[in-house]
């Protein structure tokens, strides 16, 4: 246990020490601009925007596994994102002066928001355990917000503005103890408690932890020695954040079966859209401050392209929902469509000189922030109900219609706007338009994460046309919240533009690929359902007809016992034939979708003892002669039940081949191949051979030339090929097919010890 926490807090040690020198050195070379209103709301922003988004993880989780742990994660991390908002806000609203010397009262209250935070991370970790009916939880979510807000509201508009600077020093290092102890707290019981507090990725929840841990303290120097140093807080607190949804993200991700690397790819990828324009911004900034570039051309090249584009995923999204219908389809379909039609409406209706003038035109984004909201919370809300048939269907009617309400809306959105500002010229420039923007698209945000989490889950990974469709809105989201807070033809506002660009470029090839894939996969089935339905009515037709002539026979009043006999006999064996083919046809539907299927640690001498004992009460034992030879007792593979009928299969190639002398070899020894520990099966018949020219066509074939359905030998390859193997085929005699085949199936073996599962 020790040796283990010693190597945890190293390895968290370790990037602690990165995270810091990483938010140092973004602070350093972004000096010049912590000056501005622009910075500071910017960076309020990012972080509302980075604890929604573990909000939202952390929601997704709570509605999978209600503890009272994710509970008050879930009110803390929410409560953060309002404090972040109000922030955002607030600057937004204020005269765009310097904010950089921030009053003693302001630093305290980032000090308690810290502690908040610390103290809702120490609670959550004791209480891991704990559960509540679901009327309590919510009741005690609303207390932790309401709670926690109030208690922060109180002590910054009403208590801390009233007393003096030695007095907020005081409250300032109380509320740092507190959240250094509530924080090392947290750590020693997850370390000293990891089996059973470990519903989170260990070492990247301790990293958040430290980190937010070292965040107060920059607060705490600004109070004794007023500087600029308290910047170095929000830089420490977005790394912390980050760490936070990562560690509840790829667990989450990594139960679903997505590999560990992937699983980080994709929750960074996510955050990074965030991060990426304001570290552009802070470097762009600090090499040429104050810069910015008109160009407008480049404004309506990137609106109309935008449009065509987002219109281009709609056609695309409704065409693959046509053939792989999903009730989320729908709302998705018009949400780009939605967007579509507001990237058009800015490019024909945006004028020239309200373009250079820095005025862009608001009812677009407001109108489409609120519809993403609505659409959103509409498509995961298809999924966590259940559905039937009637609400996939949609027609283009619809469509159409939807489409006249987004232009009838914008339409009267603008004149609202036009009667506002004529009437009261005045208010014509305030940022409240742009603050209910931030705020509509940070709700969009929490929104769309909860609807990754969702499609992601039902499809078992991230890889589908719905997680992948359903991301490509994270570009709007982000970029309306950017374009809420930097100014028009700023670098920032720039990296907003560019960014939804890059990705819907990317978009239409993307689903594209995944529309086709779903037409082949379509064709495959029916091509292959079409060969199941002749196999079934044309074989189990002559094995039904077989059974009828011998019962026939049976009833017979001058037929002899012997005939009888064999005529029952060649009822069973019908019987059994029509059997086998069943099974064989219900099997060649599943290899596609095997890995979905409950795989589990297989002994590989078993399956093939079994598979042996039950072709032996199929055929005649006194006919047959068998031999195994095993270099091991034991080999394991990761299988299940279906590796069974891989060697059945081929036991009764090898039986009917043999005309004359009816012997099967068994033979299983460990391999190497590439690199990989290999159980490998030789079965050695000694009957007619193989040809050469039909070996490579051997697995695909289905009937073609074989003496019955043909299906056998496909079943073993796709089986094999399922579990992660291959399949061979040689000369029992090198140089004379004639001689007898063997064919070698590989199986990628067990690395373990442990023993196979019942």
């Amino acid at each position: 246990m020790l040796n283990s926490s010693r190597k945890i807090l190293g390895q968290v040690g370790i990037r602690v020490l990165l995270t810091f020198v990483s938010a140092v050195a973004l602070t350093i070379i972004g000096r010049d601009i912590w000056g501005s209103s622009l910075s500071i709301t910017a960076f309020d922003s990012l972080l509302a925007f980075l604890a929604i988004a573990s909000a939202a993880y952390v929601y997704g989780t709570y509605r999978r596994d209600p503890s009272a742990q994710n509970m008050i994660f879930f009110g803390a991390l929410v409560t953060q994102g309002i404090i972040f908002i109000g922030s955002s806000v607030d600057s937004l609203l204020q005269s765009p002066e310097s904010v950089i010397e921030k009053t003693p009262a302001r630093v305290v209250s980032d000090i308690i928001e810290v502690a908040i935070l610390a103290v809702m991370f120490l609670l959550a970790i004791i209480l891991s355990n704990k559960r509540f009916s679901s009327r309590a939880n919510s009741a005690l979510i609303l207390l932790i917000i309401v709670g926690s807000l109030s208690f922060y509201g109180f002590t910054f508009l009403f208590l801390l503005v009233s007393l003096s600077e030695g007095l907020l020093i005081t409250i300032g290092s109380i509320g740092v103890l507190i959240a250094i102890t509530a924080f090392l707290l947290t750590g020693i019981i997850v370390i000293r408690y990891q089996k059973e507090s470990q519903k989170f990725d260990l070492i990247l929840f301790l990293l958040s932890s430290a980190i937010f841990c070292l965040a107060s303290i920059p607060l705490l120097l600004n109070l004794i020695f007023p500087s600029t140093i308290w910047t170095l807080s929000l830089t420490l607190q977005a790394g912390g954040f980050f760490a936070l949804t990562m560690s509840v993200a790829v667990p989450w991700q990594t139960e679903l079966g997505v590999s560990r690397w992937r699983a980080d790819a994709s929750i960074a990828t996510l955050l990074l859209l965030a991060f990426t324009p304001f570290i552009v911004f802070v470097l762009a900034e600090s090499a040429y401050p104050g810069s910015s570039f008109i160009f407008v051309g480049a404004y309506y090249l990137s609106h109309g392209e935008a449009a065509f584009l987002s219109g281009l995923i709609a056609v695309l999204v409704y065409a693959y929902s046509k053939r792989n219908p999903s009730p989320e389809y729908l709302p998705l379909i018009l949400l780009f469509i939605s967007w579509a039609y507001m990237e058009l409406h800015l490019m024909l209706f945006t004028p020239i000189d309200m373009l250079i003038a820095g005025n862009e035109r608001i009812p677009p984004y407001l109108i489409g922030s609120i519809l993403s909201i609505i659409l959103l919370f509409w498509a995961t809300s298809s999924i966590v109900r259940p559905s039937n048939q009637k609400s996939m269907e949609y027609s283009l009617q619809k469509v159409i219609l939807w489409i006249c309400l987004v232009v009838s809306l914008v339409w009267v959105g603008e004149l609202i706007i036009d009667l506002i500002t004529w009437s009261l010229p005045e208010i014509g420039n305030t940022p409240l338009a742009a603050s209910i923007v931030l705020v509509a698209n940070l709700l969009a945000m929490f929104a769309f994460i909860y609807l990754e989490y969702l499609l992601t889950t039902k499809s078992r990974g991230w890889e589908s046309a719905g997680v992948v469709t359903a991301g490509f809105l994270s570009l709007w989201i982000v970029r309306n919240i950017l374009k809420a807070v930097f100014e028009a033809w700023t670098i920032g506002w720039w990296a907003a533009e560019l960014l939804l660009l890059a990705g819907l470029v990317v978009g239409p090839v993307i689903l594209g690929m995944l529309y086709l894939g779903s037409m082949f996969e379509a064709e495959s089935s029916q091509r292959k359902a079409t060969v199941y339905a002749d196999l079934l009515g044309h074989d189990i037709t002559n094995y039904l007809q077989a059974i009828q002539v011998a019962l026939g026979i049976m009833n017979l009043d001058d037929a002899t016992p012997d005939v009888k006999r064999k005529a029952l006999e060649e009822a069973g064996l019908s019987l059994t034939r029509a059997d086998h083919l069943i099974r064989n046809v219900r099997h060649l539907g599943q290899p596609s979708s095997i890995h979905s299927r409950n795989i589990a640690k297989m002994d590989l001498v078993a399956s093939i003892r079994v598979a042996l004992n039950q072709v032996i009460q199929i055929s005649s034992p006194e006919e047959i002669e068998f031999f195994i030879s095993i270099d091991e007792d034991k080999c394991y593979v990761y299988a299940n039940d279906l590796l069974t009928d891989i060697f059945m299969n081929l036991f009764r190639n090898a039986i009917k081949y043999s005309k004359e002398k009816k012997r099967i070899d068994v033979e299983i020894k460990s391999a190497t191949m590439l690199g990989k520990k290999m159980c490998q099966v030789r079965v050695i018949d000694y009957g007619r051979g193989i040809e050469p020219e039909r070996k490579e066509a051997l697995f695909s074939r289905f009937m073609e030339g074989a003496d019955g359905t043909g299906l056998g030998l496909w079943v073993v390859q796709a089986l094999t090929e399922s579990f992660g193997g291959i399949v061979e085929v040689t000369d029992r005699v090198n140089g004379d097919h004639s001689k007898g085949a063997v064919f070698v199936v590989s199986l990628p073996a067990c690395v373990d010890d442990s023993p196979a599962d019942e």
